[in-house]
């Protein structure tokens, strides 16, 4: 297994620690918060803790279909951001209902709503503050609404928490205008990261990391380069690039990884792939197992 290979692995166990945490961690705690809010009587308490429902559902999708195939990854990413905007359409909802009918105030269940959501957000942000940089669109999912649900909470209890006791509510609405503007930003991006995300040909086993389509250089004449890329756990497999020379093989892998090192680039020499490169300008895919050697011995 190469240093890459086994960086992705760890990663991956590591995530699905920690998304499967968070979805049991939720739903306990939305369970208990509805059972306290039936037994007392509070409206406003149970709709707090059915609000719960939607990071249940965001990180129970992620956890039950992270890992596998990489169609199935983008298509449930598509279905969080969905949720994502769901979310952000239900919180603008809800302030129409409050400035058409507006609730009384209960400062006991409001603050303990307030400094609850808090915990829960930071621990929730803190278990995935690790995967923030990560390209995998399930994973930029729930990190986006991670950051989302601690800002918004934090500033919600900081600002509003005191203001909502007044008679003036506009604060109180601003928070709720800027939880929906990140629940809607949050939804774009992880819409946008599913569909630049690299998927696997058919057949090919080899990672497609950009194709033509994205390639300012079009479908001319191309050859084949070879290179190696270092990320922050070390040599990524083999990646190929078409291009017409080494200067725009260099120009698609530095867009294609914009943040690993471009170590070498070359011409492959002896070396043939036994599975597909590509054949137009600006494809640039990985070779799972099969590692940079010189040119002139042939990587294998």
């Amino acid at each position: 297994m190469t240093p890459s290979e086994r960086h992705d692995a760890g990663r991956d166990r590591a995530y699905r620690r920690a998304i499967w945490s968070i979805t049991a961690g939720t739903f306990l705690f939305a369970f208990g918060q509805a059972a306290w809010a039936v037994s007392s009587g509070s409206a406003q308490f149970l709709k707090d803790a059915i609000d719960w429902i939607y990071t249940v559902l965001l990180y129970g999708i992620a956890a039950l279909v992270f890992g596998r195939s990489a169609e199935v990854e983008h298509l449930f990413a598509l279905v969080i951001a969905a949720v994502l905007a769901v979310a952000g359409a239900h919180t603008l909802y809800d302030l129409w209902s409050k400035i058409v009918d507006p609730r009384p105030i209960d400062p006991g269940l409001l603050g303990f709503s307030a400094a609850s959501a808090i915990l829960i957000g930071y621990a929730t942000a803190g278990a995935l503050l690790g995967f923030r940089h990560d390209r995998n669109p399930l994973i930029k999912a729930t990190w986006l609404s991670a950051r989302n649900d601690a800002i918004t909470t934090t500033v919600s209890a900081l600002v509003t928490l005191g203001v909502r006791l007044a008679p003036v509510r506009w604060p109180e609405y601003a928070m709720d205008v800027l939880d929906a503007g990140l629940a809607f930003q949050a939804a774009i991006a992880t819409a946008r990261a599913s569909r630049s995300s690299p998927d696997r040909g058919p057949g090919a086993g080899d990672r497609v990391v950009s194709s033509a389509s994205h390639a300012p250089g079009g479908t001319g004449m191309t050859k084949l380069f070879i290179a190696r890329v270092r990320g922050p756990a070390g040599d990524r497999p083999l990646v190929t690039v078409r291009a017409a020379a080494e200067g725009e093989a260099r120009l698609f892998l530095e867009a294609a990884y914009p943040e690993d090192e471009i170590v070498a680039v070359a011409e492959p020499g002896e070396w043939v792939s036994t599975s597909e490169t590509g054949s137009a300008a600006g494809d640039v895919r990985e070779h799972p197992g099969v590692d940079w050697q010189s040119p002139t011995a042939g990587p294998g």
